[in-house]
């Protein structure tokens, strides 16, 4: 805006000058007579000089003169004759010729703009518009996002770039949204999407919240306000370590290790911390301890779950990153765990239900097994009865 103010005065103050160049070449043309050899071909009113024809009317006549050469059109009553005169109206040309070039190149500047831009924002629509619908965000959500990333660009400024973290919304199986196409939606709405995002991959990645409500998944990622950063090679839990809050994997990839083997990888979408979520009473914190020590690893075998590996009394992994990992992190407090349970506790019951079948299913393996080891010891005792 001001820079185009900017230039239009630039023409205006050449106009003003190119005008008064017109009467100071026909003075020195004329000397100091107001006759002089008027009228001329150059300056065929020699009233203008004499000021018979009032000021204004020269002043307007001036103006004309010089619109007319700026623009390029010429002035049929006005011929330049002289080699003063020819220079003149060449350079007055030229100057216009370059003003005009400048105007049209804006003109053309801004309709490629506007073009670009209703692209953009086409192609940013179709793009947040699929994402949405493969996360399954629900209808009257989609469409006040969509208000929100349009009002955003026809009054907001969209120079400003998302400060919620680097990484791109999206993942295996889902469409990908760039950071420069969140940065066009407000923060509010940039941080809902990503609550969305991180609950369908939740939903998708988590065996124990096949079953759970999307509301509870939703409010569950919409606490995870916290932002940890690990490095590869660095230690998220060391052996003996239990999680005492609720992480999710929002990008990168790390190994769950026991007795130096790799028995889980951990990638986006993964959430530690569903013991803390439902130890909320010593009556449960007793019970694990009871329940958990009689599913032994070595019973279990190279296998892993968060219900039997990383409860009160029974830590023996070690979680490491393999490459940059960003998590998700939050609920800490037992006040908000127990705010939370309050509003699904239908949804905390379905927890409570995988615990109980990931326990009975490795009791039943373990009870299996030791049948098994049992009859080969009672056979290997009957072949020793034999023999002797």
């Amino acid at each position: 805006g001001s820079f185009t103010l900017r230039r239009s005065s630039c023409f205006l103050y050449s106009q003003q000058v190119s005008g008064c160049l017109w009467f100071i070449i026909a003075r020195i043309e004329a000397g100091m007579s107001t006759e002089g050899n008027f009228p001329t071909d150059f300056f065929p009113q020699s009233s203008l000089l004499n000021g018979h024809m009032g000021m204004i009317n020269s002043y307007v006549l001036a103006l004309h003169w010089a619109f007319v050469n700026l623009a390029g059109i010429g002035n049929v009553d006005s011929m330049p004759v002289t080699i003063l005169e020819t220079i003149t109206t060449l350079l007055i040309h030229a100057v216009g010729v370059t003003f005009y070039a400048i105007f049209t190149g804006n003109i053309v500047s801004i309709l490629e703009d506007y073009t670009n831009r209703d692209n953009q924002v086409s192609g940013d629509l179709d793009s947040i518009g699929s994402f949405m619908r493969e996360c399954r965000i629900p209808s009257d959500v989609q469409e006040r996002i969509m208000q929100g990333y349009l009002m955003r660009n026809m009054i907001g400024n969209t120079s400003q770039q998302g400060d919620d973290g680097n990484e791109d919304l999206g993942g295996v199986g889902v469409p990908t949204i760039s950071n420069e196409v969140l940065s066009r939606l407000p923060r509010h709405l940039r941080h809902e999407l990503k609550v969305y995002e991180r609950a369908e991959a939740l939903q998708r990645r988590g065996k124990s919240f096949k079953n759970c409500f999307s509301d509870f998944l939703f409010a569950l990622c919409g606490e995870l306000c916290g932002n940890q950063i690990l490095l590869p090679g660095d230690h998220l839990f060391n052996k003996g370590e239990t999680p005492h809050q609720v992480l999710v994997v929002d990008s990168g990839t790390m190994e769950a290790e026991r007795d130096g083997k790799t028995v889980m990888i951990f990638r986006k979408g993964d959430l530690l911390g569903k013991p803390w979520l439902l130890n909320d009473s010593t009556e449960l914190i007793e019970q694990n301890s009871k329940e958990i020590p009689f599913v032994s690893h070595q019973q279990r075998g190279n296998t892993f779950s968060e219900w039997l590996d990383m409860c009160e009394k029974v830590h023996d992994v070690t979680i490491r990153a393999m490459n940059e990992v960003h998590l998700a992190t939050g609920l800490s407090l037992q006040h908000d765990v127990n705010a939370l349970k309050k509003r699904f506790s239908k949804d905390f019951d379905e927890l409570r239900e995988d615990k109980r079948r990931v326990i009975a299913a490795a009791q039943k393996v373990c009870i299996t097994r030791n049948v098994v080891k049992a009859q080969m010891a009672f056979k290997r005792k009957i072949q020793r009865t034999k023999s002797a």
